[in-house]
């Protein structure tokens, strides 16, 4: 699954908290292993809801991810050069 893809597969889900506060959360049953297990990793001791994480934390997980990917790419093309 590409990231685009991961985007579009994981929805995002309005959440109000106990005190009446909204939020937007991604469940963290809609997240797909592999990518529950690293988003969960990449955010050790961030703030979340017991039901999920927040969903901008989500879309910079996934930006994030995508750079890395890119980096390791140019690494490996640098290399076979």
């Amino acid at each position: 699954m590409t990231i685009e893809e991961l985007r579009e597969h994981v929805p995002v889900t309005p959440f109000e908290g106990s005190d009446g506060y909204p939020f937007v959360i991604v469940l963290d049953q809609h997240v797909p292993e592999p990518w529950r297990m690293r988003f969960g990793a990449a955010t050790v001791g961030s703030t979340r809801l017991r039901e999920g994480g927040y969903a901008s934390d989500w879309r910079r997980f996934l930006r994030l991810w995508e750079r890395e990917i890119q980096h390791v790419m140019e690494h490996r093309k640098a290399w076979q050069n």
